[in-house]
């Protein structure tokens, strides 16, 4: 398989959400974590989003679904070297996320940090693409079923570090002081 560099991401173009503008999944986020009103508003909340990760090739809200019932804040390196899951999967939409979680699981929101490269692959990816992808110097995959669309594309993140999950109490913490920060201001 060949992985590829993504474009260059043009730093004169603003990716920035204007003041009265919120990212998409930012309502979900607050719908299923009530403290978030309590520290600020969903603009600011996108705001917010937008400097987690500024050098990440993915901007948007992603989705993880998982078929445990347990609330985590982080994710944790769990599988051993012989596992065919060598990372964490990601959906774009939530509607996809959904159809791993099915009705007993859950569904995660969560920014990524996909620096500095994506390798894309086709349909498929097996652990030999993704042990080959870290020997390339990747630290994710990105999969776009060209064919299905967007509720079908999967990025695939080899550490824990790159993911925040958002609503979780590091997430909690950190929009407090960029509220608090950008109040001062």
């Amino acid at each position: 398989m060949k992985f590829d560099q993504p474009p260059q991401i043009n730093k004169q173009e603003s990716t920035k959400i204007p003041e009265n503008k919120t990212k998409d999944g930012v309502d979900f986020v607050f719908e299923k974590n009530l403290e978030l009103e309590k520290i600020g508003t969903k603009e600011q909340y996108s705001r917010y989003l937008d400097s987690l990760f500024p050098e990440s090739h993915i901007k948007d809200i992603v989705f993880h679904g998982t078929t445990s019932k347990d609330k985590f804040d982080n994710f944790e390196l769990k599988y051993g070297e012989d596992s065919d899951y060598q990372g964490f999967y990601f959906a774009d939409t939530k509607f996809q996320a959904g159809g791993i979680a099915g009705k007993e699981g859950r569904v995660f929101p969560v920014i990524l940090n996909v620096n500095p490269k994506i390798g894309e692959w086709g349909i498929t990816a097996t652990k030999e693409d993704i042990q080959n992808a870290k020997k390339e110097g990747f630290n994710s995959l990105r999969e776009e079923d060209l064919e299905r669309g967007k509720d079908f594309n999967t990025t695939i993140v080899f550490e824990p570090e790159q993911i925040r999950i958002l609503g979780s109490k590091q997430d909690l913490e950190e929009f407090k002081n960029f509220v608090f920060k950008t109040k001062e201001e």
